[in-house]
This record gives C-alpha cells, sequence and structure tokens, in this order.
C-alpha cells in the first residue's frame, strides 16, 4: 500500500509593497472602528432597555446627593472654595460615560488625590516668594496629573498598578482616612485658626489644646453623623 503524504500548501508571504498597500487601502475602516471603539456608548445606546429607566434615574439621584456634600468637603481638604467640588464631580461624570461604563471606577474628586493636593499646595502657598493662587495651583495640577494619566493609558502601562503590593495601598488609605479625620476635627467643633494642612501630630494637639473654644457647629456636626450612622445600620435591619 502506498503512503499518501497530505497536501501541503506554501502560502506566500506578502512582501513590504503589498503590506503597505493593504494598509493604505483597509486604512478608513480601521480608523472608524477604532473610533467606534472609544465610544461604546454608540454600539449599546440603541439596545438601551427603557424597563432600567427607571432604576437608573433612582440611582443617578441617589448618587448626587452623596456627590454634592461630599465633593464640597474634598475641596476644602484640597484648600479650595467648595464651589470647585462640585465643578469637578459634575464634568468628569458628564464626559466619561462617553468613553465607557463601570460601577468600580471614581470619577471625581477622591479623598486621598484631595488630601495630596492641599498638601502640596500649602507647601507651595507657605513660601513668601509664590504668585499664584490656590485655583491656579490646583488647575496647573490637575493639567499635568491628566498628562500624565493620558500618557500611561496610551502605553497601556495600567499594569504598572500590579505590583505595588496590597498591605500598602491598604496603609496607604488607611493612613489618609486618619490624617484627613484629624484635620476635619477642628472644623467638626468650630475651633477657629487651627490649619489642617500641618503635620497631623500638630493638628490633634492643637485641636485638643482648642477644646474650650469649641462652639455651636460641634452640636450641628454631631447631630448630622449620629442621624447618618443611624440610617446606615438602622438599614440592615429594616
Amino acid at each position: 500500500m502506498s503512503e499518501t503524504l497530505p497536501h501541503i500548501y506554501n502560502k506566500k508571504r506578502p512582501d513590504f509593497r503589498e503590506q503597505t498597500k493593504e494598509v493604505i487601502q483597509n486604512f478608513p475602516q480601521h480608523s472608524l472602528e477604532y473610533v467606534k471603539s472609544l465610544f461604546p456608548i454608540v454600539g449599546w445606546i440603541g439596545r438601551y432597555n427603557l424597563i432600567w429607566l427607571a432604576g437608573d434615574i433612582i440611582a443617578g439621584l441617589t448618587a448626587g446627593a452623596v456627590v454634592i456634600p461630599q465633593g464640597m468637603a474634598y475641596a476644602k481638604v484640597a484648600m479650595l472654595p467648595p464651589e470647585y467640588g462640585l465643578y469637578s464631580s459634575f464634568v468628569g461624570v458628564s464626559l466619561y460615560f462617553l468613553f465607557a461604563t463601570s460601577k468600580d471606577i471614581t470619577i471625581g474628586p477622591t479623598a486621598v488625590m484631595s488630601l495630596l493636593l492641599g498638601q502640596n499646595m500649602a507647601s507651595i502657598l507657605a513660601s513668601p516668594d509664590h504668585k499664584f493662587t490656590a485655583i491656579e495651583l490646583a488647575s496647573s495640577f490637575s493639567l499635568f496629573s491628566g498628562i500624565i494619566a493620558l500618557i500611561l493609558g496610551l502605553f497601556r502601562l495600567g499594569f504598572v498598578v500590579d505590583f505595588i503590593p496590597a498591605p500598602v495601598i491598604a496603609g496607604f488609605t488607611t493612613g489618609s482616612a486618619i490624617t484627613i479625620s484629624i484635620g476635619q476635627i477642628a472644623k467638626l467643633m468650630g475651633i477657629p485658626k487651627i490649619s489642617s494642612s500641618e503635620a497631623s501630630y500638630l493638628v490633634l494637639g492643637k485641636t485638643l489644646a482648642g477644646l474650650p473654644k469649641t462652639q455651636l457647629d460641634a452640636a450641628f456636626g454631631f447631630s448630622f453623623l449620629i442621624y447618618l450612622y443611624a440610617v446606615k445600620y438602622g438599614a440592615l435591619y429594616a
């Protein structure tokens, strides 16, 4: 019995000229597909189910009710007027929905970002030679942070975050939360003339020393804190 060898097909590899011609011919189609990939909303908005609309409106109103006081508070942590916290909370979300959807991403000001921005601006504003306002400094920091984030995104360098150990992130976040909390105690108690941009131990010491100057602000602050925690934990048993 004679062996039949399988048919072998050797495809000729296109040369550089043919590859260039193919790229040029398909360039409009590939460009259109790339632009569409940047705006996923074009693909799913036509399939949106109106049954989801009521739930989405409730979710939006709930998130907005939380973001309004939160944004103003973060603006104060960053040493900016309260309205800038509202601007940064609104503008990012109003543009982000065009590019992606994610329930896990925080678009807008965050506690850690506000703390770092406030500390950096405090060190600059403390210099007698500075020629800029807090708003101008914050705008500059935001611009360069955006440029760096854009470069990291274009080069797909997000994987670098995977090399940061989880305990480091947890420790940094916890330390930031403690620092912010200590810095806000004086404002909660209505104690004047205490800068939250100083070292945490100095802020805590000055706050304790200023307790006799506590004003009526503390009654309002603690009342709302008790109410919020009561609602939070009461909802678990409702």
